[in-house]
């Protein structure tokens, strides 16, 4: 691992020296990319399935935007497209095989140098080949179920080989969990060294013609009502997970804004007995603040909240949400966003809501 980081910084401080930046912009892409990673064993009890390095295999197919639309133009033209993961994981029977096929954003963060610096983030259906079973693999104790939820991050640099191929060089992490549906759900989290071969396709004409930023308010609300799925730790208890949620923004730019929410949760898979004591409040009551980046219609949100009321000693004092909006009218939105626990998954979030 150590040797593979040497070869990695290698590339980055060598290569801007030997090749030349080429300015042609393509409409599409493919890029091919190996990882070489590990399973970070972020419970005590998973210390056991991570300690060997193991690598991952990736295919993109992007395209690139052409500035048509307002929000191609403040996230510097990126590129969208899908892309396919594969991981042996650690090799072993415990853990099995990982699978995704996922959509992701892929783009640039600034002019020059930064220009080849590029961010990616992806998420999609996740498959694992294994699961915890208590009779067949009573060793796997990170994942309950096959169907996953997948999130990947990465950050690379982009070296120009030729017209039509590319280098690309970084770092990057992946994510597999079943947001708490079924337990056990400590969730996989995999970073990686990466070095993929890019090779563009045709060229993209990019549209420079003005478009006025439309006029904003400054605040705007929400309220939202949102359910998800749990088990119990203890009782084996699945039930509902039910978020209500008020939510005010103030909007910064047109790309950004900063978020303040209230929050009552409800869930009856919250019953359950902790150190002989039966926990009957089912009634959570938070605050949250956070950043939210808009895309148009659809609008990427990431939040840190602190319980005001909580009688669940299985609950930390804090909690975070990573969340996507589409904007189906004026007043109605779409909600999906993960509660979460630092890598811990608490629930899934599907909603509705109204802006005003």
């Amino acid at each position: 691992m150590r040797s593979l980081f040497t070869i990695l910084l290698f590339l980055i401080t060598l290569f801007p020296s030997l090749i030349a930046q080429d300015e042609s912009i393509h409409a599409f892409s493919i890029t091919g990319q190996a990882d070489y990673g590990f399973l970070i064993g972020h419970h005590v009890e998973m210390n056991r399935l991570s300690t060997r390095h193991f690598p991952s295999f990736r295919i993109y197919a992007a395209y690139q935007t052409k500035g048509d639309k307002l929000w191609h133009r403040y996230y510097n033209q990126p590129e969208i497209g899908i892309g396919v993961y594969y991981s042996p994981l650690t090799f072993s029977e415990e853990l099995g095989n990982a699978i995704s096929v996922f959509v992701f954003l892929d783009r640039p963060l600034g002019e020059n140098f930064w220009s080849t610096v590029r961010l990616r983030f992806g998420f999609g259906p996740g498959l694992l080949t294994s699961k915890f079973d208590p009779e067949t693999n009573n060793q796997n104790i990170a994942i309950g179920t096959n169907l996953n939820f997948f999130l990947l991050l990465e950050i690379q640099k982009e070296f120009i080989l030729s017209r039509n191929l590319a280098l690309n060089a970084g770092i990057g992490i992946a994510h597999f969990s079943n947001t708490g549906v079924q337990l056990p759900n400590l969730g996989l989290n995999l970073p990686s060294l990466q070095l993929g071969l890019k090779y563009k396709i045709g060229k993209q004409v990019i549209d420079n013609t003005p478009i006025p930023e439309p006029i904003y308010k400054k605040w705007t609300h929400e309220v939202s009502l949102s359910m998800g799925a749990r088990q119990s730790r203890i009782m084996n208890l699945k039930s509902l997970v039910i978020n209500a949620r008020f939510i005010s923004y103030y909007t910064l730019t047109f790309k950004s804004a900063l978020v303040g929410s209230a929050d009552l949760f409800f869930s009856h898979a919250q019953q359950a007995e902790y150190a002989y004591q039966y926990i009957d409040d089912s009634f959570q009551a938070g605050i949250a603040a956070g950043y939210l980046l808009n895309l148009e219609q659809f609008q990427f949100m990431l939040q840190w909240g602190f319980y005001l009321y909580n009688k669940n000693p299985d609950f930390k004092s804090y909690y975070h949400r990573v969340g996507f909006k589409w904007i189906a009218s004026e007043h109605l939105f779409l909600n999906v966003s993960l509660k979460t626990e630092w890598a811990r998954a608490r629930n899934l979030e599907l909603g509705l809501g109204w802006r005003f």
